[in-house]
């Protein structure tokens, strides 16, 4: 009897701390950014600014169709003007990098060795496609998780660039389409693609996560101490 009178103030407790502040890969932050404590870096959380904002870059679509979309020296020349303009307070923003080679991805080539196709999660879109976002090859973000893609807005479902060079292409650079999750290589005037910023996070602190209310806290408590009250009434 002693045992079960102790299960409900187990499961009070377990459901407790689950309301208190567990670590969390993405971290939605106050400045338009989203820290990723697996891989240390700040993502902006606009991911096509460039549709909105060219500061002043030509060679970026504008709206309203496909916008933001540009060609791979335009994206070089968008990031460094972002930087200039030190956005949102900071002058390292960067192209996002790929993982080269990839034991996750689906396609292995050698000499050089390369990594492309489907599941891919070394890089740090496809970490977020298929860690963070939890979505499926060949599918799109609908098939991840909807309370993790929503920390973000504008992801397009389409290819974004990164700075990572093919190296069984020279001039070409990895790519990762967020329509169906697939690593490939472009070379830089192939096609026009996104472009999500990213940054390290260095020493900078991320915030911390939200904690519940102190209302909830105290409720939870108090019948948490209620349930241990009524088992010792119980033995006595």
């Amino acid at each position: 009897m002693k045992q079960l009178l102790g299960m409900p103030a187990l499961c009070l407790a377990a459901a407790l701390g689950g309301a208190l502040p567990a670590s969390a890969a993405l971290v939605v932050q106050s400045n338009g950014t989203v820290y990723d404590s697996d891989r240390n870096i700040y993502w902006l959380q606009n991911a096509n600014l460039a549709a909105t904002n060219t500061f002043g870059i030509s060679g970026i679509i504008p709206p309203p169709i496909n916008a933001g979309m540009m060609y791979f020296a335009t994206a070089q020349s968008w990031i460094a003007a972002l930087n200039a303009a030190k956005y949102l307070g900071f002058s390292d923003w960067r192209l996002p990098t790929t993982q080269q080679p990839d034991a996750t991805c689906t396609s292995q080539a050698p000499n050089p060795s390369v990594s492309y196709g489907y599941g891919c999660a070394g890089g740090e879109l496809g970490h977020l496609f298929y860690t963070e976002f939890g979505a499926l090859a060949q599918k799109n973000l609908s098939s991840g998780n909807a309370a993790e893609v929503a920390k973000f807005s504008n992801i397009q479902s389409f290819s974004y660039w990164t700075s990572t060079e093919d190296a069984s292409n020279p001039g070409s650079y990895w790519t990762f389409d967020f329509n169906i999750g697939a690593q490939s290589w472009a070379g830089p005037s192939d096609y026009e693609m996104y472009v999500w910023p990213v940054r390290n996070a260095g020493t900078t602190s991320p915030e911390p996560l939200p904690v519940p209310e102190p209302g909830t806290l105290l409720l939870m408590w108090a019948g948490l101490f209620g349930l241990l009250a009524a088992k010792r009434v119980r033995r006595e």
